[in-house]
């Protein structure tokens, strides 16, 4: 595929089984498939597995690479032997949000769903602040849901610390191109053959990356973040 910039890592439970994908994109924002596996991310075997695809691949944070994956703990604790602190990791918002509501009764669901979107229109430093506060607010009430904010607090920051314009920015804080290409996959037939006959029609007819023509400032913003962190 070349160069990738930018790779999405989503799970899903396909006909009761649990399946993976991992889809990058390249400067010119043409989408392609890295990876396809059978499992889930939390998975450490899967996780190491869809790693090593992308590497297989060609995939090197050495220019600066963001991986947007769903919160998969297996995943952030591995890439420090793969990659070193080269790539940036972030986590999708949407399924963040997700889990969060997942741990609470129904009738708090309202109120936390309203703070954490609130809190993510704010300017990073406000964000991280009011997020912070509503890990704190749950915490004795319902440790699960604040546990599975707190995982997150930082890696749901990272692509609004960057400072990449609007739409491009909308399509990096989600990992929205493994769901389309997981949501696809389902119509490829049975098991793991079948999601990556689905997942490659995908492949074939998407579009490119929307806000495309912003992606040499995410690669810009990737090197200094990179430079930063050497320094």
């Amino acid at each position: 595929p070349g160069s990738i910039v930018v790779a999405w890592v989503g799970s899903d439970l396909i006909r009761g089984d649990w399946m993976s994908v991992a889809v990058g994109a390249d400067p010119d924002g043409r989408k392609h498939v890295l990876s396809v596996r059978e499992g889930g991310a939390a998975d450490p075997a899967v996780a190491e597995g869809i790693l090593e695809d992308l590497v297989d691949r060609g995939v090197s944070p050495e220019q600066g690479l963001l991986l947007v994956t769903e919160g998969s703990r297996a995943l952030d604790e591995r890439l420090l032997p793969f990659w070193g602190p080269g790539a940036l990791v972030g986590h999708c918002r949407r399924r963040l949000l997700q889990d969060v509501l997942e741990h609470l009764p129904e009738d708090r669901r309202p109120r936390t769903r309203r703070n954490l979107e609130r809190a993510w229109l704010q300017d990073p430093d406000d964000a991280a602040r009011s997020l912070a506060q509503v890990c704190d607010e749950l915490r004795r009430p319902h440790p699960s849901a604040a546990e599975r904010l707190e995982r997150s607090l930082v890696p749901c920051m990272a692509v609004a610390r960057l400072g990449i314009p609007h739409p491009l920015r909308d399509h990096l804080e989600v990992a929205g191109p493994a769901r389309m290409a997981l949501l696809e996959g389902r119509r490829g037939g049975a098991g793991l053959e079948g999601l990556a006959r689905g997942v490659l029609n995908w492949q074939r007819k998407t579009k490119r990356l929307i806000g495309h023509r912003d992606l040499p400032a995410l690669v810009g913003a990737l090197a200094a973040a990179q430079a930063g962190g050497r320094s």
